[in-house]
């Protein structure tokens, strides 16, 4: 049995494998369920994978897509779809601060009518 969420544990799996799963679960469009029940690993674990990697993988498709000439320019249902995965990845991370600031009773958002202090 693995022990989950300790500080300093070396993961059992490679960078590059963890990209492929985020990879995958990008351009399928698959659920953490979904991936969770494909590559058997929690999908707690997909998420945070999802959350580290989803700019560096997006990143990286943009510029392979720049770099080849012979690439058709993107059509418009690539940007709805761009953007669709930009909603889900906001909503995930609106959830994991939620559930943060609900577990933990750490204030991470700030209240509208606060002054900060510089």
């Amino acid at each position: 049995m693995r022990n989950r969420g300790r500080a300093g544990r070396k993961s059992h799996h490679s960078e590059s494998f963890r990209k492929q799963v985020v990879l995958t679960v990008l351009q399928q469009n698959l659920t953490l369920m979904e991936a969770a029940n494909r590559f058997g690993i929690p999908n707690q674990t997909i998420s945070r994978w999802v959350l580290r990697y989803y700019n560096e993988i997006e990143q990286t498709n943009i510029i392979d897509t720049m770099a080849d000439p012979s690439t058709p320019a993107p059509k418009f249902t690539e940007y709805e779809d761009k953007l669709r995965q930009a909603q889900l990845k906001i909503t995930a991370l609106e959830t994991m601060i939620e559930l943060a600031e609900n577990t933990y009773k750490i204030a991470i958002r700030k209240n509208s009518g606060t002054k900060q202090h510089g």
